[in-house]
């Protein structure tokens, strides 16, 4: 199992996206399997089936991208995801990970950011951004929105195969950004294809 993409710290309250995936050691076809989200007390929060085909670029896995709302409260918070058991050719047993992340008060400001390639000018989907300690990814318009309070705030912006972008915002009010990634192929990723 594996959970990715989540979003750390997030608003009280606040809707939490995730992704998570299952993988069979022996490259079974977990596709329409169902996985959960549990809180704390084990409670369903969300819940889904797994993709028809596996991700690209991966050996069998299996995911969905599930959405829960995090808790009203403030702290470090623990979910789990889980597989359930599934027959077929092969008995697939339960199997879980447990994740975390951080809530905090409600920021003061909503920010929304485009990335795109600074020389197609095409949108970036799934480029990493951080604006002080809220972290997210870009969706397939590349833009990404979120909450941060006000003050001085460090902006990173990161897609495989662009510079990394870093600046300081002085954040007062809500706001557009724009940032443009500088195409620079990395020589130590391993092949995409």
């Amino acid at each position: 199992m594996a959970v990715w993409e989540v979003p750390t710290p997030v608003e009280e309250g606040a809707n939490v996206p995730i992704r998570v995936g299952a993988k069979c050691e022996h490259n079974c076809t977990l596709s329409g399997a169902v996985v959960r989200v549990l809180d704390a007390n084990g409670n369903v929060v969300s819940q889904g089936a797994l993709s028809e085909s596996p991700a690209p670029g991966t050996a069998g896995l299996y995911w969905v991208q599930l959405e829960f709302r995090g808790p009203a409260a403030a702290g470090y918070h623990e979910w789990t995801a889980r597989f359930a058991e599934l027959d077929g050719p092969t008995v697939h047993s339960e199997s879980s990970f447990r994740f975390g992340l951080v809530t905090t008060l409600g920021a003061l400001h909503h920010f929304t950011l485009s990335v795109t390639d600074a020389s197609t000018k095409a949108p970036l989907a799934n480029a990493y951004v951080r604006l002080g300690s809220s972290t997210i990814y870009s969706d397939v318009n590349g833009r990404a929105s979120g909450s941060v309070p006000t003050g001085d705030v460090e902006l990173v912006v990161w897609k495989r195969d662009h510079q990394m972008f870093r600046s300081r915002i002085n954040v007062l009010a809500d706001d557009e950004l724009a940032v443009e990634l500088n195409p620079q192929p990395c020589k130590y990723c391993p092949d995409s294809t």
